[in-house]
């Protein structure tokens, strides 16, 4: 946990370690009686010092479904804990909050602190030491954490399992120093409670059987053994670990033989000596067992390491971790101690085997009794039949074909007994299924298994998954330099990180397209970065000799497994279905892709679809970063792309992106009827009669989840309006811009903004329709000012202005001549721009009433007050103002409603009084927060520090400064220009407060 800078104000105590608690440092009581407070305050403790998001913290107040008043009810419930902890400690940080706290102040980090001293004491052998640290981490426990939020305990399930799991760990320490310093009777009574409350957990049996021996209750601690006896075999179905095993035996003993033995100290190494050596056998009779049996040959059938395998450092290590622990033996009976199997997956040309390999040879020397490999073959129409591979194995050890039994289940019992006591590291190349896999592996813990796979092979229970990502930047020019040469790649650096770039972190695309610059001296690497430029030839480019990228993806796509027509709905001819939906991923806009959008673009039920992008997660085909959310490789997009080009009609293809296309629109029209209700918006697309599934996307019920859509897709949308425009799909491509830019620009996405209007202008003009032509030049002209290009911008409101008069669109025109004025104003043509927003305002009082009248009016007087403000005008502005704030409200339009609160608290600022100011500042704040206007929040944050500097309140001044600040990495280019005037201004006066 990252700490801040330590700050003046009060110390608190906080706690999680049981029911949440806030104190100060002098015991004073934090007011966090509400439940919501208090959940908001676990939240925001679980994850202190670092950003929370509103969506997160909306999940953890109310669960997956969130009342319609959420967003306002977190408000409150921010603004109470605010003041309970001073907005110093409290803190806007996109993409919502951040506790501040110091180091000392929570008490599960203080546990930790003192659980990572004792780890150190015990390693050290001070038991003394041991001893204190764990005794102070366990006094910070006052129940379970969490106690009193039952519900946000479970949403936190797997942190709060980690923190029980290291409270019972430091348990066990203490209870070790304490019998290592002769404290038995102290361990006892702890002991006692711990091997009730945990009647599996073998360790704290073993120990309360060692205190009580030692104080004399033999009897006591043979019990203690018969009970977990008992337990394990009425629960597991299992006898008790060789540790306790192997305790209550010489208990037993040392009673036998008398007081002088009653010490009993069994190892680790003691119980496997006692497993391997014979009833009566000395060992004069193993060595001559062992001298009458030839030695088993050593096997070494690992292909070489490649030379020049770079990056996946923390995969190497934790393989490493998982298979070398022949020095740190597990404690019996603890997880981990059983055998150790490591699979590897990910699609092909992600350098599986490269790693395993890698890790192997750095453990030859830990397997001395063997190192085994075998390709599996399992992408191939005829993958290794386990069979097949265990006689191969058992003739690799020795033994003779006629001695070889029939059957993969006697040849597989067989090579476990032959493993059984041996250290043999095998690697399983290429495997199909868990299904062939386990035959294959070993029953010894003293054997490792390492398996690639282009599957994830969830069916193997206890190995440790490794799923490959693409390299990292870094990783992936260390792999193309190793290659060609650090001389070429350093001489041209643009164009190697164009190379790069296309190769999408893919090794073998790295390795081949190095390859064919290393062979090719008179080739420059820009010269292969043009040809992997175009990216219908890119797969062409990347093969050389028998490497290809197009025919590894080629094995994974052909091996795609049969899947029964009724478990996918029904999509495609059985066995095609997920090859198919494959295919038509390539067609998609966008980066990644959610579930309900691929729903759309097969036009098949939602259940149907999870069930078969879960198969090509499974085949390493495509991944899934998110619950619901799919992204396929870059290169894997350009394959696919292909067979649909090759495997489907040219009809299908147009119709799959006139779905995916059709069901982004609507989602956005849907999101932007959410966050902005009232703003006007062109004809509704008529659906009914396009010959296309129904697919209606969302369902959003409030603000905060219409913009976890749009944030989740804001790319996607983009590109789905470029495709639109691109394929001919008109009627959609004009629309994308007229019904996103109000997001756009309120979440200053300007260039994007810009991008869709561009895609859709063309689109206009090709069907003939002034009205839609109209539409998208002003949606153009609003983006084009705000990206301060006026004579554009002035060029395609002109020309809008013209069709709408011919088409005699009163309510168009009066949009555009506020635009106008609005481009006036930036210009600083004030008495200008409030003539054209008076004529702008005459013809919207003439429209029918309604919301849109409604919201038209407040819009146009919101921007002719601040042509009165900007003239000085103070009383007419704050008129203007009011009209505009009351119909913001009447439409339910929060982000204008912001606006304009920080518009009237500006005007009183402007004429030195701060007092005034300030409640429609503060209000600004969280009316912009609760709407995602980032811009509008920043301003009226620094604008609010600004108001209490000059009333000499500097302390509350400089925290709203700080969160302002905080919120500017968030902003674009433009509208970090437009907050840093007013940050400006209240540095100035928080420097002159002192």
């Amino acid at each position: 946990m990252e700490h801040p800078q330590a700050r003046p104000g009060p110390r608190f105590r906080f706690g999680l370690l049981g029911p949440v608690t806030a104190q100060t440092a002098g015991d004073g009581a934090v007011d966090i009686s509400s439940p919501k407070v208090r959940a908001l305050l676990a939240a925001l403790l679980l994850e202190a010092n670092q950003p929370v998001s509103r969506e997160r913290l909306t999940v953890a107040l109310w669960g997956a479904s969130p009342p319609a008043t959420a967003t306002a009810a977190l408000n409150n419930s921010v603004l109470r804990l605010r003041r309970a902890l001073g907005a110093e400690r409290l803190r806007t940080a996109a993409p919502g909050y951040l506790l501040a706290v110091e180091p000392g102040e929570l008490d599960a980090e203080v546990f930790a602190t003192r659980a990572r001293a004792a780890s150190e004491a015990r390693t050290r052998g001070d038991w003394t030491a041991l001893e204190r640290e764990c005794g102070a981490a366990l006094e910070l426990w006052r129940g379970a954490p969490l106690a009193d939020l039952p519900e946000l305990a479970e949403q936190e399930a797997p942190r709060l399992q980690h923190l029980q799991e290291a409270r019972l760990q430091t348990l066990e320490w203490r209870a070790e120093a304490q019998l290592h310093l002769g404290q038995e009777r102290d361990a006892i009574w702890e002991l006692t409670r711990a091997a009730a409350e945990h009647p599996l957990r073998e360790v704290f049996h073993e120990q309360l059987m060692r205190a009580l021996y030692r104080v004399g209750r033999q009897a006591d601690a043979l019990a203690v053994f018969h009970r977990i006896r008992t337990t394990l075999s009425e629960e597991l179905g299992i006898d008790p670990g060789p540790g306790l095993a192997a305790l209550y035996q010489q208990i037993l003993a040392a009673e036998a033989e008398g007081p002088a033995s009653r010490e009993p100290e069994v190892t680790a190494a003691d119980s496997r000596a006692a497993e391997v050596r014979a009833p009566g056998n000395g060992e004069q009779g193993e060595e001559a067992a062992t001298a009458a049996t030839p030695p088993l040959p050593i096997p070494s059938q690992l292909p070489g390491a490649p030379a020049d395998f770079t990056g996946r450092a923390t995969e190497v290590a934790l393989l490493l971790d998982r298979l070398d622990r022949l020095d740190r033996p597990e404690r019996p009976g603890a997880a981990g101690a059983g055998v150790r199997i490591c699979t590897v997956t990910g699609t092909g040309g992600l350098g599986k085997t490269s790693l395993a390999l890698h890790v192997a040879h750095r453990l030859t020397a830990r397997f001395p009794d063997g190192r085994l490999y075998v390709d599996l073959r399992g992408v191939s129409s005829a993958p290794a039949e386990p069979a097949d591979v265990l006689a191969d194995f058992l003739r690799d050890f020795g033994v003779p074909d006629e001695a070889i039994p029939c059957g993969v289940e006697a040849r597989a019992a067989r090579f476990r007994s032959l493993l059984d006591g041996r250290r043999v590291l095998l690697v399983l190349d290429n495997a199909r299924d868990s299904a062939q896999l386990r035959p294959l592996l070993p029953g010894s813990a003293e054997c490792a298994t390492i398996v690639t796979s282009r599957r994830r092979l969830a069916g193997l229970a206890g190995a440790t998954l490794v799923d490959l990502e693409r390299l990292d930047a870094e990783a992936a020019r260390e792999l193309f330099t190793a290659v060609v040469g650090a001389e070429r790649a350093e001489a041209e650096p643009e164009a190697t990180e164009e190379v790069l770039a296309r190769c999408a972190g893919l090794p073998l695309a790295l390795r081949i397209a190095a390859a064919r610059l290393s062979h090719r001296r008179g080739w420059s690497v820009a010269s292969m970065a043009a040809r992997l430029a175009d990216h219908s030839r890119r797969l062409d480019e990347l093969r050389a000799d028998d490497l290809a990228v197009r025919a590894s993806f080629q094995m994974s796509y052909e091996n795609l497994v049969d899947v029964d027509a009724a478990r996918v709905g029904g999509v495609g001819p059985s066995g095609r279905c997920p090859q198919r939906v494959f295919r038509l991923l390539g067609l998609v806009p966008g980066p990644d892709i959610g579930l309900l959008a691929v729903a759309a673009l097969l036009g098949r039920p939602v259940a149907a679809t999870e069930d078969v992008l879960e198969l090509l997660v499974d085949a390493c085909l495509l991944e899934s970063p998110a619950p619901g959310r799919y992204r396929m490789h870059d290169l894997l997009r350009v394959f696919a792309a292909e067979r649909a080009e090759l495997e489907e009609s040219e009809a299908e293809r147009d119709r799959a992106r006139a779905r995916i296309v059709r069901w982004y629109l609507l989602g956005m029209t849907e999101a932007d009827l959410v966050l902005f209700p009232g703003e006007a918006r062109p004809e509704a697309l008529e659906t009914a009669d396009d010959g296309l599934p129904e697919h209606r996307p969302l369902g959003l019920k409030d603000r905060g989840q219409a913009l976890e859509w749009c944030a989740a897709e804001r790319v996607n949308l983009v590109q789905a309006a470029q495709l639109a425009g691109r394929h001919g799909l008109d009627e959609y491509a004009w629309r994308f811009c007229s019904v996103a830019w109000a997001y756009f620009y309120r979440t200053s996405h300007i260039e994007d903004w810009l991008a869709t209007a561009d895609a859709g202008l063309a689109s206009a003009r090709r069907i003939g329709r002034p009205f839609a032509e109209a539409t998208v030049l002003t949606s153009r002209g609003a983006a084009l000012m705000r990206l301060r290009e006026p004579c554009r911008a002035r060029e395609a409101f002109v020309a809008a202005l013209v069709l709408r008069e011919e088409i005699g669109d009163i309510s168009g025109q009066m949009a555009l001549l506020n635009n106008l004025g609005l481009l006036a104003q930036q210009d600083q043509r004030d008495d200008e721009a409030r003539d054209f927003f008076r004529r702008a305002l005459d013809l919207a009082l003439g429209l029918p009433a309604g919301p849109k009248r409604t919201f038209t009016v407040g819009s146009i007087y919101g921007n002719l007050g601040q042509s009165e403000l900007t003239l000085g005008h103070h009383e007419e502005a704050r008129a203007c103002f009011e009209q505009s704030l009351a119909r913001a409200r009447e439409v339910g339009n929060s982000s204008s409603e912001a606006a304009v609160l920080w518009d009237i608290g500006r005007s009183w600022q402007e004429q030195g009084r701060h007092q005034k100011a300030l409640p429609y500042l503060e209000q600004a704040v969280v009316v912009a927060e609760s709407t995602g206007y980032q811009v509008m929040q920043t301003m009226a944050l620094a604008a609010q520090a600004r108001a209490l500097a000059e009333l000499g309140r500097p302390e509350p001044a400089r925290a709203r400064l700080a969160e302002a600040r905080a919120l500017l990495p968030a902003l674009d280019s433009m509208s970090v220009e437009e907050a840093r005037a007013q940050l400006d201004l209240a540095e100035r006066s928080c420097a002159a407060a002192g």
